[in-house]
């Protein structure tokens, strides 16, 4: 399974990666991406289903998925799903000085907090408004459209945050060891990390040297990528790599050696191998079969030859 990504979907003319979307299903097949989703379910009951597990689905239930988890959804026969999801790069959430500013924290705690909850009374209430607040603003074109948009997001992250958080505290409050539990979360929180091979994979990445700038082993950084991302660093470096590499085939004319370069591979061969074991295709019939799909769906264009 590929993810998609967010820079393959439309959001139009928004200058922020966000894709705000309302719909209904009765069922999504299993896929993952690397960005975050915000997902709400306004109407209906069915189940989810993340990295294999199941949940409960049903007016007032929130899911916060993170990049690379599997999920699927079934709504109950004879009915159907009123979603809204909030689609959004990463790097919304580290906006500012620093890697753990903005709401970068959401990561972290979504590997030892629930990462689905169901909202009542007041709260549901409020996240309705929320939601139907962000699909208004972004089918509009409002001034301040972005930062609207974003404001909104953030204050539904918030919200179901604050929710799960106070749920978890309920349940069990821990009197000692709060620092040491703070260290190995820490130690633990791989987003960070996926952030930051986001922003230099075409650079001369290696996993020690990633360890190092962590402040991580690089063995338990091995490992931790492999749970949570369900591959290697190797494998996940050279997936960020090829996506470039076909943003790159689809919208310019470089040359594919040049290509190969720019998005970080030291060679033509590794290029090419890699990108024929993740697409099935070379470069150059990849590229041939993007042009020939633009083509097909340009006015006037007619498929009887």
């Amino acid at each position: 399974m590929y993810p998609r990504y967010l820079n393959e979907l439309s959001t139009g003319s928004l200058t922020i990666p966000l894709l705000v979307v309302g719909t209904r299903a009765s069922h999504v097949t299993p896929h993952r991406h690397d960005f975050l989703e915000l997902q709400v379910i306004l109407d209906g009951h069915g189940t989810e289903y993340v990295n294999g597990k199941p949940h409960r689905l049903e007016p007032g239930s929130v899911t916060f998925l993170l990049p690379y988890q599997i999920h699927e959804l079934h709504a109950e026969p004879g009915q159907s799903l009123h979603i809204c999801n909030c689609n959004f790069d990463m790097s919304l959430l580290f906006d500012g000085n620093g890697p753990l500013s903005g709401l970068s924290g959401l990561l972290a705690e979504t590997d030892v907090l629930p990462s689905h909850l169901r909202l009542h009374g007041e709260e549901k209430q409020q996240m309705d408004s929320l939601v139907h607040s962000l699909l208004r603003e972004y089918a509009g074109e409002a001034k301040w459209k972005a930062v609207q948009l974003k404001a909104l997001l953030f204050q539904a992250l918030v919200l179901f945050d604050r929710v799960r958080s106070e749920s978890a505290a309920a349940a069990v409050r821990p009197v000692a060891g709060a620092a040491a539990a703070e260290q190995v979360q820490s130690q633990n929180n791989l987003w960070p990390v996926v952030h930051y091979m986001h922003e230099h994979y075409r650079d001369d990445l290696g996993l020690q040297q990633l360890a190092n700038h962590f402040h991580m082993n690089a063995k338990h950084l091995s490992a931790l990528m492999i749970k949570r991302l369900g591959q290697n660093f190797v494998s996940f470096l050279h997936e960020l790599r090829i996506r470039h590499a076909c943003s790159l085939l689809r919208s310019t004319d470089l040359p594919i050696t040049s290509i190969a370069l720019e998005t970080g591979f030291g060679s033509f061969q590794t290029f090419s191998r890699c990108f024929a074991k993740l697409k099935g295709m070379t470069p150059s019939q990849y590229r041939r079969a993007q042009t020939l799909a633009t083509s097909s769906q340009a006015p006037g264009h007619s498929s009887q030859q």
